[in-house]
């Protein structure tokens, strides 16, 4: 529980059990994550980090004045997605997206938001999500050296028409 090992299910052949890490780039180097943001020290990653993703609109898209969903997916590798903030502001104010009722546990969470854009111009859509534990999505990923994990908030520019 906690360990995701749903993207590369079609691979495997044979399961073992092992009271150790396996041995090979993705345990050793992939999945280690900094023990605090900055740190040379690393450490294998227990549980995904909460995390939350846009579908809609698209980046780049033209959108009229008309009412518009927002839409996205989050999830976190504990507990469960409690809440989704969207932005259409570029992160200065927030409003609640409305949640998909709870699946279960570790399960990706659909979310909506309706949003009637007021201004032309561009707009910097974004999202984050806060899971159960009280971890909430950070604006920048704390990362990792072969780029996994990232959960930074989810970013989309769309341009509103006059």
């Amino acid at each position: 529980p906690g360990w995701a090992g749903n993207h590369w299910m079609k691979w495997v052949c044979e399961l073992t059990a092992s009271k150790e890490p396996a041995k090979g780039f993705f345990m050793e180097t992939g999945y280690q994550m900094p023990v605090t943001p900055g740190s040379e020290e690393y450490a294998p990653l227990g549980a995904m980090p909460v995390k939350s993703w846009l579908t809609r609109p698209l980046d780049g898209a033209v959108l009229g004045r008309a009412r518009v969903e927002i839409r996205g997916h989050a999830f976190t590798g504990q507990g469960h997605v409690t809440q989704v903030e969207v932005s259409t502001d570029g992160g200065s104010t927030w409003a609640l997206a409305r949640l998909d009722k709870l699946v279960s546990p570790g399960a990706w969470q659909r979310f909506t938001h309706a949003w009637k854009p007021q201004l032309a111009g561009r707009h910097l859509i974004v999202a984050r999500a806060t899971d159960s534990f009280g971890a909430v999505q950070p604006e920048v990923s704390v990362g990792n050296r072969s780029g996994y994990f990232w959960n930074g908030w989810d970013r989309v520019t769309v341009e509103v028409e006059s």
